[in-house]
């Protein structure tokens, strides 16, 4: 149990160390350095130096073990745009990391006649505060292209101490270090310490957002025109539709107009309904065949739908009239006659008397003689019945019989 215990008391003094050293970033010895407020940009300080950056708190060793006010160094940081300050134990040589937005271009995506062109310009000039003296062009391992400048700077109180500076431009933003001693010039050793920072630095890729202003107004520019230029046209389309609409519905307003008087015309008057919703069904008229036969009832859906308007015309009974006086008229002959045969009188005759026999034959006979005198019962000629009908009386017959017999 002891073993299990030791292991995990070492494992929580090791988490606990790591954590202390992880809310110390500004101090650091011969160790990598990141700093966040520079993208999280990569650097490797020689041994013997520690660093402060902006994030660093006031409680950080660096400020107590060389006499530095927090205050007065985070105004040197805000004044200079630099983010990073280190120094040896002694206090001796200081390295100072600045870091500016800049429209240049990258010196890696540089030509090497267009580099050695850029190390010339910073040679010469009349600053009487930082004279370049040399430049000397340098490819790092990470791709990074430097420029490790030879100047001379002068400080607060007039001085003038040798330094050295290195400096490229990388995603749009100057990336400067520089070394110095604060009592005296620079020498070899410090040379190659700075140029051992600068090979070591790892800057991340950042878009240059300020490139993309000119590409964004231009962009803008083109989206607006097109935007406007649809609106025209659609503002230009609804208008011609609008116009097309007013002619439309003027047009729909005289033919509405019309069709309501014609309607009104076939209604057979001013008043009529003329909404089609409200206006009930028109009743089929139907003529009546007379020749059909009058005791079947007419076959129709629904006999209260129908109407005979010729059974109650004048045309009808102007019809009728004419056929009952026609067969009036046809009528008078006949009855003319049957009544002058009615006026004339009958001759009487003696009646003779024969034996039953002869009266049974003879009755026989004159049926058979008689059907000479009888003709069908009607006059229609689809009836086949032959029921026979009188047209003379039994006085009548008994003497034709009579005569007939006498010849």
């Amino acid at each position: 149990m002891s073993k299990k215990w030791t292991g995990r008391l070492l494992a929580t003094a090791f988490c606990v160390l790591t954590a202390a050293a992880s809310c110390m970033p500004g101090f650091a010895a011969g160790s990598q350095m990141v700093v966040k407020e520079c993208d999280n940009l990569q650097l490797t300080l020689p041994d013997d130096m520690s660093a402060v950056t902006r994030s660093s708190e006031i409680s950080d060793p660096y400020f107590k073990q060389h006499h530095l006010s927090y205050d007065a160094v985070m105004r040197d940081f805000r004044d200079g745009d630099s983010y990073l300050q280190a120094m040896d134990p002694e206090g001796s040589v200081t390295l100072t990391l600045s870091y500016l937005d800049t429209d240049a271009q990258d010196f890696n995506e540089m030509s090497d006649e267009d580099i050695a062109e850029m190390g010339r310009s910073f040679l010469g000039g009349t600053d009487a505060v930082v004279q370049y003296s040399a430049c000397t062009p340098d490819q790092a391992d990470s791709g990074l292209v430097w420029l490790l400048l030879d100047m001379n700077a002068m400080d607060m109180s007039g001085t003038v101490s040798r330094q050295y500076q290195a400096t490229t431009v990388y995603s749009g933003k100057n990336i400067t270090l520089t070394l110095c001693r604060n009592n005296g010039s620079v020498t070899a050793d410090d040379y190659a310490a700075l140029a051992g920072v600068a090979n070591s630095v790892k800057a991340n890729r950042v878009f240059p957002w300020r490139r993309l202003i000119p590409i964004a107004i231009v962009v803008g520019s083109v989206i607006l025109l097109i935007i406007l230029i649809k609106v025209g046209l659609r503002i230009a389309k609804s208008l011609k539709e609008s116009g097309k609409l007013s002619k439309k519905s003027e047009n729909d307003k005289i033919l509405e107009e019309l069709f309501g008087k014609y309607h009104l015309r076939s209604k057979g008057g001013a008043h009529a309904d003329t909404s089609k919703d409200d206006a009930p069904a028109p009743k089929r008229l139907q003529r009546k065949d007379l020749s059909a036969d009058k005791t079947k009832p007419a076959e129709t859906e629904d006999k209260s739908e129908y109407v005979d308007i010729y059974a109650h015309s004048s045309a009808r009974k102007e019809a009728e009239d004419a056929r009952k006086k026609e067969a009036a008229a046809a009528a008078e002959p006949e009855k003319k006659a049957e009544s002058a045969k009615e006026e004339r009188p009958i001759p009487e005759k003696p009646e003779l008397k024969r034996p039953d026999s002869e009266k049974t034959e003879d009755k026989k006979s004159s049926e058979d003689r008689l059907s000479r005198y009888l003709n069908d019962d009607d006059f229609d000629t689809n009836d086949d019945s032959d029921t026979p009908v009188r047209k003379y009386s039994d006085e009548d017959i008994e003497r034709l019989l009579a005569e007939t017999e006498g010849r």
